[in-house]
């Protein structure tokens, strides 16, 4: 990603994996844009849960595990 880090949107601390590289250059960068990084975080968190919530009802279903 070639974005220097005062010039990241807002929008990028949205897109899943986008928004980790964007935490790390603030943080590394020097900047403290706090709205950014715990956008990032809550971000990060939301897409965790719902792959949880989505990996454990195909877990509860038996035709995701037995397949014949």
């Amino acid at each position: 990603m070639m974005v220097m880090p005062n010039d990241i949107q807002l929008y990028m601390y949205l897109i899943p994996i986008l928004n980790t590289i964007s935490a790390f250059k603030l943080v590394l960068g020097g900047l403290t844009n706090y709205t950014g990084l715990i956008l990032a975080v809550v971000t990060s968190l939301v897409y965790v849960a719902l792959s949880l919530v989505i990996a454990a009802s195909m877990f509860k279903n038996e035709k995701y595990l037995f397949r014949s």
